[in-house]
């Protein structure tokens, strides 16, 4: 955590929310705000960072926590059912959380970010054009959510 605290333009969101003020300078249009909530933890996969035990209350505890009126939910691992089955060596299907699955379905953010199943192969179709983007992807430098990580950081360099 420490080192994360040393970037002072990047918003690390463990179990916490932040708003972005989008609303003008008289704040007369709080619609225009996007409220984001970030948590790390997923269910139990092999010796992995932030594990929980699945199904557990602990975990549970986690979800109900993540706020009703979140616009952009941030999370390590996707909801069971999303692109949530790993590749060899693990071939397992529905990796993925069944009660953020079902915390998703009660709030309905309009933006659910997750990482992947490492091992998995995300969204495929077996288009020519299709898998050119998803070969290409490997160029990309993953360091959590990039898209949100740009905003947070453009926000950070607005002030």
């Amino acid at each position: 955590m420490t080192e994360v605290n040393s970037y002072k333009w990047i918003d690390y969101l463990q179990d916490e929310e932040m708003s972005l003020y989008f609303d003008g300078p008289n704040g007369d249009m709080p619609e225009e705000n996007v409220k984001i909530y970030g948590s790390p933890w997923q269910p139990e996969f092999y010796n992995w960072a932030f594990n929980l035990p699945r199904m557990g209350e602990e975990l549970k505890a986690k979800w109900a926590a993540i706020p009703e009126d979140t616009d952009i939910l941030l999370t390590h691992g996707p909801a069971q059912g999303h692109l949530d089955t790993s590749g060899p060596p693990y071939n397992e299907p529905l990796l993925g959380c069944e009660l953020l699955a079902a915390r998703i379905e009660e709030i309905k953010p309009k933006i659910h970010v997750c990482g992947h199943i490492h091992g998995g192969y995300g969204y495929v179709k077996e288009y020519h054009v299709e898998r050119l983007m998803r070969d290409a992807k490997i160029t990309q430098i993953y360091e959590g959510t990039s898209e949100i990580q740009r905003i947070v950081i453009s926000r950070g360099l607005v002030k």
